[in-house]
């Protein structure tokens, strides 16, 4: 009996902590909290501020003199790149966002399989922002 009530109390620890993990989030959700940190039109100087002022990303981000490419797998558009793919097997470049761009680890979590969270800034020829796209990249090897 005392080992059920510890293997359900570890549970229900383990789904509160996965539930407060803000990387759980859909990228959409965490696409509307990037914003709020680095709203559209801040300039790229200010942006990389904040990026190293955070405790998990300072560290973890790359700055590109090209904007980020919007690639499709067949149907549906399946995710943001920072680099351009071009390839006969089916992967396309849909659209170039931006001139620069900026791509952050945002951090990883895991289920059974480990998400990594990928943040992409996009900026115009000012340098400033104009497109944030979130990518989670599964691994399952």
């Amino acid at each position: 009996m005392c080992i059920l009530i510890v293997l359900l109390i570890l549970t229900l620890v383990g789904i509160i902590m996965a539930i407060s993990n803000p990387l759980r989030k859909s990228e959409e959700n965490i696409r509307k909290d990037i914003l709020e940190l680095t709203p559209i039109g801040l300039n790229i100087e200010d942006v990389i501020k904040i990026i190293e002022n955070n405790e998990k990303w300072g560290n973890k981000y790359e700055k590109f003199e090209r904007g980020y490419g919007l690639i499709s797998i067949g149907e549906p558009t399946v995710g943001f790149f920072p680099t351009v793919y071009y390839s006969e097997d089916s992967k396309k470049v849909i659209d170039i966002i931006g001139v620069k761009s900026i791509e952050v680890h945002a951090g990883s979590y895991h289920n059974i399989f480990k998400t990594d969270v990928l943040i992409y800034l996009a900026f115009d020829d000012e340098s400033k922002l104009i497109d944030i796209a979130i990518r989670k990249n599964k691994d399952i090897l």
